[in-house]
């Protein structure tokens, strides 16, 4: 190898040997993010692996229909159905993040579109007022309160076959200013039955 070739090869197993961790403005609001991913620490390889857009999708689009049967069931009225996610960024693990604030430092290295999704709940509403529907009523809902490594940009592109699109956030870089900027990082996929507009928001 040349000189050149080595300074590549040094940065690349740099690169691949940082560690990250999940962090969202919602992680900080619980004391971490929720299930297997608290206070864990991966490497990009480890992040690589678990990554799952399809699995994330065919749960969103699996939750949907179960919301719609049971509501069915109950021959309830309804127009809208809210599906609400949350989104942690990877950071890096180096002291990124300041303990006593619950807040990143400045300048911190996030690793890019690689997310932590959470399917954090949904809203069911008519005429704009949420309906009551428990959970533990929903046969085969799917909280994942477990979360799934997402590719972000393919995951957006996957829902957007599935006719589905997020509101509020349109790409990682707005994802990453809301986590810089210490807004929430929840977003919803919103369905509306209306016959003005019978897709997605």
């Amino acid at each position: 190898m040349n000189k050149e070739e080595l300074i590549q090869l040094r940065e690349k197993l740099e690169k691949e040997n940082r560690q990250y961790i999940p962090f969202g403005l919602h992680s900080t609001l619980t004391g971490g993010v929720i299930g297997e991913y608290l206070n864990k620490r991966f490497r990009l390889a480890d992040i690589r692996a678990k990554k799952e857009a399809d699995q994330s999708v065919n749960a969103i689009t699996n939750n949907f229909e179960a919301l719609i049967t049971h509501l069915a069931k109950k021959q309830a009225a309804y127009d809208e159905i809210d599906l609400i996610m949350l989104f942690s960024v990877f950071v890096e693990d180096n002291g990124s993040i300041d303990v006593k604030s619950d807040r990143l430092k400045k300048d911190t290295r996030i690793l890019d579109d690689f997310v932590v999704l959470h399917l954090y709940g949904y809203d069911v509403k008519y005429a704009e007022k949420i309906i009551d529907v428990p959970v533990q009523d929903i046969k085969g809902y799917n909280s994942a309160y477990n979360g799934f490594v997402i590719n972000f940009s393919d995951f957006v592109q996957k829902l957007n076959n599935q006719g589905f699109s997020l509101s509020g956030i349109n790409n990682f870089q707005d994802l990453k200013s809301r986590v810089i900027n210490e807004k929430s990082t929840e977003c919803p996929i919103i369905f509306s039955f209306l016959k003005k507009n019978n897709k997605t928001l």
